[in-house]
Parts: C-alpha cells; structure tokens; sequence
C-alpha cells in the first residue's frame, strides 16, 4: 500500500488504545509530535510509556530504527536534506553509519550496537514544542563489554552533540563497578534536556547483589529505600534491570528497577500478579491497572488492501526511586503490519489472547 502518515493511521488504532491509558487529547498530543512519521513504517513497532500513578492519561513515544527497521530510510535521508551540525543530521549519519557497519574498512566497529530506540518526550513539553528525541542504543551481550562500551558511548554523544568528556569517564566507572557476569543493554541520552546525563540499563544482576553494586558505584540515593522495593516485588518477580543516570559528577540519586515477570514467556496472563502487586502498594491507579492487564493480545485486522495482523504487548514495569518516593511507569507497545510481514511477530510464547488477558 502507499504509505500514510502516523497522524492519518492512528484512527485506526484508537479502538486498541484503551482510554483509560491515553485520552483523546492526549492521543492528539502524539499525533502532534509523532504525526509526520511513515504510518506503517512507525507502527512496525512503536512503544508507550504510561504512567500508573498519574491520572492523567498520557504517554510518551519511542519507535525502533535500526538497519533491519522499516524507518531507517526516513532517518537517514531526513538527516541528508537537514541543515548541517543539526540534530536531524548527527542522527542521519549515525542511522547511516550503523546501515553500513558491515563494511570491514570502518575505523570504528559498531557490530555491537544492535539498533536505536528513539524517545519523544510529549507529557512534560508543553504545546507547540517538538523537543529532539532522545537517542538510545541497544547493545548486543558479550563476555567482555568494556570496549563496545566505550565505542557506543562515543558515537551515543557525537550524536546528540555533546563534547564534555567527563560523562563518558563516570560511565565507564559506572560500568567498572558491576557485578561480574552483568553488562549494559542499552545507553542513551536525550539532548534537549538541560542536564547532559548518559542513561544507562543494566542487566544481568541478581537481587541481591543490587545493594552491593550501587555502594561500589557510589549512588547518592537512599539505599533502604531500593531495599524495601526489592523486598516487596520478590515474590511476583524474578527479572531486574537497574536503570540509571550519569552525569560527570557520578550517578543521580534517582534509580529505576525495571521488573519482568518470572514467567515471561507466558504472555499476558504472567503480567497480572506484578501489575496487581504495584497496585496494592499503592503506585498504580485502579483504572490503569485493568487497562493494562487487558492490553496484551493479537488481532487480524482486514482492510481494504489485505490482512494486517496487530500485536500488543507489556516490556516491563519501572518502579523509579527518587526524592523518598516511589513511581511507576509500564512500557508497552504494539506492532502494526501485513500479514504476509509475519517475521515481525515476537515469538510465539509471548503472545497473548487478549480475551485470556482481560479476563
């Protein structure tokens, strides 16, 4: 089909989005920021980051760019009729130089970089402003990350623009005081924000090794607090990422912890025990909480150009510990395509009925 804007397809997908999550003005606040993208080449795969606690019902947006990703095209040309030194332009090169990492005559090998997420903030910028996006880089697992890691963190900031070199240093510092075995998945940085602070996610690290690592790396915030998260998420989790950020100065007092359930391979039903058990501690709105037990499934959606196929899902909870206080965001997503696309399904055990999910 010849392609339709973001803006033109998110009718579409309004039935699929429940209300309780994001409102119609604010779903007009995406369409606003996000609107001009490629429709199906953005709903590929798109992300929402809502948050629980909040009762407004809103949500920040991330898309998936990388070599294999339907909007690289659109990034790298952007970046190509962009004025020079621009933000649009850093992005474009970067896009283009992951596009072409296979070529052995590289100086630098960014094989390790496994894709981009790109961040649009849309809750905390006011009308009318279309901030940069946020810049993220997964990076692939390996035995020894020390040096894909420094090569990611240099390409992370010439992409945003940034030239201080002391948050690369406390990065690597950071990166230094993990637990043997643990790595990062993936850094980013979003270069519209006053602080320049690279954020990093951390994988790989057993519960209780938490306290230990975050003592080493000389964390500002309140250890006992984290503790006490830990503790009270234990029982309907098994999967902790820490989620962090660094400035030169060393790590802000704020830390996400970022949960899966134990069963992920289960789909949706494995989601309800740790959605509930957010609720109960009184970090998720009631309303929220259903809607987000329900979201996860698949449906067929025929138009008048064929059968598409449409699969949402849950990523994982964040229980963010900052300033004595506990939030929770959920990031969920969905995926839009032809049926004859099937490839970009996730695999088959994470797939939920959504009547099972709701139920």
């Amino acid at each position: 089909m010849t392609d339709v804007s973001f803006r033109d397809l998110l009718p579409e997908l309004r039935p699929f989005i429940p209300h309780a999550l994001i409102d119609d003005h604010w779903l007009g606040r995406l369409a606003e920021r996000m609107g001009h993208l490629p429709g199906m080449a953005t709903a590929i795969m798109t992300a929402l980051e809502i948050r629980l606690g909040d009762p407004v019902r809103a949500a920040d947006c991330s898309v998936s760019v990388g070599p294999d990703r339907p909007l690289m095209p659109y990034y790298v040309s952007s970046g190509e009729a962009a004025v020079p030194g621009s933000a649009a332009a850093r992005l474009g090169q970067l896009l283009a130089r992951l596009d072409d990492s296979a070529d052995s005559s590289r100086s630098v090998d960014l094989s390790a970089i496994s894709g981009v997420l790109l961040e649009y903030d849309i809750v905390d910028v006011p009308p009318g402003t279309h901030a940069e996006p946020g810049v993220f880089l997964g990076l692939k697992h390996e035995a020894d990350q020390a040096r894909s890691l420094a090569v990611a963190i240099g390409v992370l900031m010439e992409a945003v623009g940034w030239s201080h070199r002391d948050v690369a240093v406390s990065t690597s510092l950071v990166f230094d005081a993990l637990p043997t075995g643990s790595g990062i998945s993936n850094l980013g940085a979003m270069p519209d924000r006053r602080l320049q602070a690279i954020k990093i996610v951390a994988v790989r690290i057993a519960s209780g090794e938490v306290l230990e690592f975050l003592d080493r790396a000389g964390w500002p915030g309140p250890i006992s607090q984290v503790e006490e998260v830990i503790r009270a998420m234990t029982p309907v989790t098994s999967h902790l990422a820490l989620s962090m950020d660094v400035t030169g100065q060393g790590l802000l007092p704020r830390l996400g912890l970022e949960f899966m359930p134990p069963a992920f391979e289960k789909g949706g039903l494995a989601w309800r025990p740790l959605i509930e058990r957010v609720e109960e501690l009184g970090w998720c709105l009631p309303e929220k909480k259903r809607a987000i037990i329900g979201f996860p499934g698949m449906e067929r959606v025929f138009r008048d150009d064929g059968l598409y196929m449409l699969y949402r899902g849950i990523n994982h909870v964040k229980l963010t510990v900052a300033n004595d206080n506990v939030q929770a965001k959920v990031y969920i997503g969905f995926s839009y395509f032809p049926f004859s696309e099937r490839r970009w399904l996730p695999p088959v055990g994470n797939i939920a009925a959504a009547s099972l999910a709701s139920g």
